[in-house]
């Protein structure tokens, strides 16, 4: 009877399971189903970016009940994308960070590459952290050219020109829109060339070559005429009026101003208005310089109040700008000091320092030889600081390039695994296996030779630390341009191992203080690292002008060097 009630009980406890399993998988595939609807919905491209949103974020709490990556990483795809449309920024760093790690397990190499490009629009708009943005940016083009995505690469080309011309490396945008166009012309995606050739026109008007800044303009305004968003093409005409107005030609650049404010309907939508002020300013600025005796005032006026309006602060201190020149002219130098005055604070508060130096350049003239001496002394100061600035940042990111492709294994383990990866993976574990048995050899001879157990834990820890260095060195071996880099330095400036390991920790901004630390040796070996290597770059190089910045800008010049002739 006992025995009966036993086996009694076993059989309901396990129907009971049975019941509790089949309701599980039942949920489970209830969860799946509903996912994949959900997912249908919001690639309705028909429905708005705030209910595909909120689709996204119904699917995803749906995912916590499985473990199913693939569809994960799915659902964290729309919900980094629409996170990003809805400009949600908190949640947008939770999907992305979330997707990440599961996008690289999937070896989803698209996805990583979208991840990075959407990272780099975040540090753009929200941190202003450039170095962030150029490094997502070069990461994620880097995975497009593997795939030989010609337009993921040509875009992300384009965007770090962009970034290069922002912080006026002319020459380094210059030559990555030329390879933007390598990428993009072969597959005519035109709206991407039209803005090369955008960019492209702004870097010649910098240099002032009037005739190819209007050739690349005319080529972007060609194209974007085509469009459907005649927006595109307004900014164009915009641009060729800038390119005639800062040339002199403030007659033909009023015809173009003018073309643009017949589209009234367009640039007075709310999302284009801040344009329409542009345009205002621009129009009103051509026609004083043509004639200061004109009245222009109400239109300089205009211009202020959309974009006090709109908060575009750099817009703000160029109307600033204009109206204390205006004043100037008419000789009301107590409101152009003031308007001066107002464009020299914003600029300096946002820290646009070149608006600001033209802010200070006017004030030299509208103030007495007392404060006129103090007014100079700091605008010499911020000319010389943004001279040496714009002299650093022609190899502000090779250091950014530089980690980025000493990480290249990251990258590069993106791609589809093939046999022969598979090959050298294998070889890796054999390695590491026949290593092992090597080392648990050595600690059994050393235990019978004798040896204490500190003794024979220091060999190990010894030993390991060479197998560390020899697995990371047979992990990267598919990159040999930085040692091959790094035997180039040795070799030209004919240095030493010692002197080449202090200059490559001062590449990657280590203080003297640090490498001590880092070498075990002292701050004084460190400092007479410093003069030697000094000594051997000066025999090759001749006596120049150091700072602090010398190693650090002197190895990354030298690095883009390298990488250009291989």
């Amino acid at each position: 009877m006992n025995n009966f009630r036993i086996i009694l009980s076993l059989v309901l406890i396990f129907l009971s399971l049975s019941i509790y399993a089949q309701s599980n998988i039942s949920n489970i595939d209830d969860s799946y189903n509903t996912i994949i609807s959900l997912l249908e919905k919001i690639d309705n491209k028909s429905i708005s970016d705030s209910i595909r949103y909120n689709l996204s974020k119904e699917a995803y709490s749906l995912t916590k009940k499985l473990q199913n990556d693939s569809l994960k990483n799915r659902v964290l795809q729309q919900c980094v994308l629409f996170s990003y449309r809805n400009e949600d920024w908190k949640q947008f760093n939770v999907f992305r960070a979330e997707h990440l790690p599961i996008a690289r397990s999937l070896s989803d190499s698209l996805a990583i590459a979208k991840n990075f490009d959407y990272g780099a629009y975040y540090h753009k708009v929200i941190t202003n952290n450039l170095d962030s943005v150029y490094k997502y940016y070069y990461s994620s083009y880097k995975i497009y050219d593997a795939l030989k995505d010609s337009l993921g690469a040509g875009k992300m080309k384009l965007n770090i020109a962009i970034v290069k011309k922002n912080v006026h490396d002319y020459k380094g945008s210059e030559t990555a829109s030329v390879d933007a166009l390598k990428y993009l012309v072969p597959i005519k995606a035109e709206r991407r060339i039209a803005s090369v050739y955008n960019n492209l026109g702004i870097i010649f008007n910098q240099y002032k070559n009037w005739n190819k800044a209007l050739e690349y303009h005319q080529k972007s305004a060609e194209i974007r005429e085509r469009f459907d968003k005649r927006i595109y093409y307004l900014h164009s005409l915009n641009n060729i009026g800038k390119v005639y107005k800062d040339s002199g030609d403030y007659a033909k650049a009023e015809e173009y101003f003018k073309e643009i404010l017949s589209n009234d309907s367009i640039i007075s939508q709310a999302k284009h208005v801040w344009f329409k002020a542009v345009v205002i300013d621009n129009l009103a600025h051509a026609r004083f310089k043509e004639n200061p005796q004109l009245e222009v005032l109400p239109d300089f006026m205009e211009a202020l109040k959309i974009r006090e309006d709109k908060k575009a602060f750099s817009g703000m201190v160029i109307s600033y700008i204009h109206l204390a020149e205006y004043h100037k002219e008419k000789e009301n130098f107590i409101k152009a000091r003031d308007y001066a005055e107002k464009a020299g604070q914003l600029a300096h508060d946002t820290h646009n320092y070149r608006d600001y130096l033209k802010s200070q350049e006017l004030l030299l003239h509208l103030y007495d030889e007392v404060k006129y001496k103090k007014l100079l002394d700091r605008y010499i100061f911020v000319r010389d600081s943004l001279d040496k600035v714009d002299r650093i940042q022609e190899n502000r990111f090779a250091i950014v390039e530089f980690e980025v492709d000493a990480k290249d294994k990251q990258i590069t383990s993106l791609k589809v695994t093939t046999k022969k990866g598979k090959r050298y993976i294998a070889v890796l574990a054999i390695s590491m296996v026949s290593l092992t048995i090597f080392l648990i050899f050595l600690i059994i001879r050393k235990v019978k030779q004798g040896k204490n157990l500190k003794e024979s834990k220091s060999e190990l820890k010894k030993t390991e630390h060479q197998l560390l260095e020899q697995t990371q060195e047979q992990a990267t071996s598919n990159d040999d341009n930085l040692f091959q880099y790094h035997q180039h330095l040795s070799d030209t400036y004919n240095i030493s191992k010692k002197l080449l390991e202090y200059w490559v920790l001062k590449a990657n901004r280590f203080t003297n203080q640090q490498i001590a630390d880092r070498l075990k040796i002292t701050l004084g070996a460190t400092k007479k690292r410093n003069a030697l290597l000094l000594h051997k770059i000066f025999e090759i190089e001749g006596k120049q002008d150091v700072d602090k910045y010398f190693l650090v800008n002197l190895y990354a010049k030298k690095l883009r060097e390298f990488k250009n002739r291989i």
